[in-house]
């Protein structure tokens, strides 16, 4: 039987939040299990999953994007605080191990609302290996920090990689964009 004694001897339904978990708990009949989604720092909600009077389906529990709980109201939406953004970088790198950063799109970050506001970037530095961060929300990987590879920042929109900006060629056009990569200018003796 799926319900719970309230102590008294009368056994009630376990109550769970259902669809977008929005809506208030409600009685589950016969089920004996609340289901909703993860919520991972930064990324948000597992996408598929919603809440339910139910187990998790399928391989969502085992794949991290779905929680089992089984208490009333156990499976309620986890309070979140403003969404922000960070800007992305990927870094490649040529067959002679050359890297290149480049900068892609903004990215919608969430959070849980104890959480921090933090945006991670590469450093001139970076080696496809040594950053990794996809999406540039959140913290830097402890040994990319430490290694020097990752750079945080913690204010909305604050991981912006900027260009240095040198006199090429025969010195006569004004200066111009380098790669990220780039630390400073050079000219000939």
């Amino acid at each position: 039987v799926s319900t719970q004694s309230t102590g008294i001897g009368t056994a009630e339904a376990l109550k769970c939040h259902t669809g977008d978990g929005k809506a208030a708990a409600s009685d589950c009949g016969e089920a004996d299990k609340c289901s909703g989604p993860t919520f991972t720092e930064y990324t948000g909600l597992a996408a598929g999953v919603t809440y339910s009077c139910d187990a998790c389906k399928g391989t969502t529990k085992t794949d991290g994007k779905c929680a089992e709980c089984t208490t009333d109201a156990c499976n309620a939406p986890k309070a979140t605080a403003a969404d922000f953004t960070c800007h992305s970088y990927t870094v490649t790198e040529n067959a002679d191990g050359v890297a290149t950063i480049t900068k892609g799109a903004a990215t919608t970050c969430k959070r849980l609302a104890a959480t921090s506001i933090a945006c991670n970037m590469p450093t001139p530095t970076s080696k496809k290996a040594t950053y990794t961060s996809a999406s540039g929300c959140g913290k830097c990987k402890t040994d990319e920090k430490t290694g020097k590879t990752c750079a945080e920042c913690t204010t909305d929109s604050c991981n912006v990689m900027t260009e240095i900006k040198c006199v090429q060629g025969d010195g006569t056009s004004a200066a111009a964009a380098c790669p990220l990569t780039a630390t400073k200018c050079f000219m000939p003796k």
